[in-house]
């Protein structure tokens, strides 16, 4: 009886997550159309079927995990337990994956910090040559502007290379 049980909760588990491709699906398209311009009514019409959409996937979410709940409790206690092992042991890899990628991603930000920090104190040198030297100020106008527009790409490097920093950190 309980493998019955089991064989129609499966089943039933398999349409419904072919019916959450669908909704998926759907809900991609709308976001779609939506990024299009469109008249207000249209607009109104597309974000009322988005909302029911996402509602009814959430629906569907939420059914699919209440059936591989009532098939867990359905298993025998030594099949659970094997389960609940692997479940465990898959989060502590995942988890460790993740930690030795945020250190790796840390030291990559530390470089890309410290060497735009030494190019952009190279710049800052070669303007001030630039700007005591015997060119004519048109020449130097133009050099000191290269070197401006370099030294603020460098700034947006190293502002982003902080924010990964501390996305890295946060991932610890």
């Amino acid at each position: 009886m309980i493998k019955a049980d089991v064989k129609v909760f499966k089943k039933h588990k398999g349409q419904l997550h072919k019916n959450l491709k669908k909704v998926r699906l759907e809900i991609k398209d709308i976001k779609a159309k939506l990024r299009t311009k469109l008249d207000t009514k249209e607009e109104t019409k597309l974000k009322a079927t988005l909302r029911e959409k996402l509602n009814t996937k959430s629906q569907t979410i939420l059914e699919v995990t209440t059936i591989e709940e009532d098939i867990f409790i359905r298993l025998p206690v030594v099949e659970q337990t094997v389960i609940t092992t692997v479940h465990q042991d898959v989060f502590y890899k995942a988890n460790a994956a993740i930690v030795s990628q945020s250190s790796v991603e840390i030291s990559q930000c530390e470089d890309i910090i410290v060497t735009s920090n030494i190019e952009v104190t190279e710049i800052v040198s070669q303007i001030d040559v630039i700007m005591k030297g015997n060119l004519s100020e048109d020449e130097k106008k133009k050099k000191v502007e290269r070197l401006k527009m370099k030294k603020s790409k460098l700034h947006m490097k190293l502002k982003k290379a902080k924010k990964l920093k501390v996305k890295a950190h946060a991932k610890k």
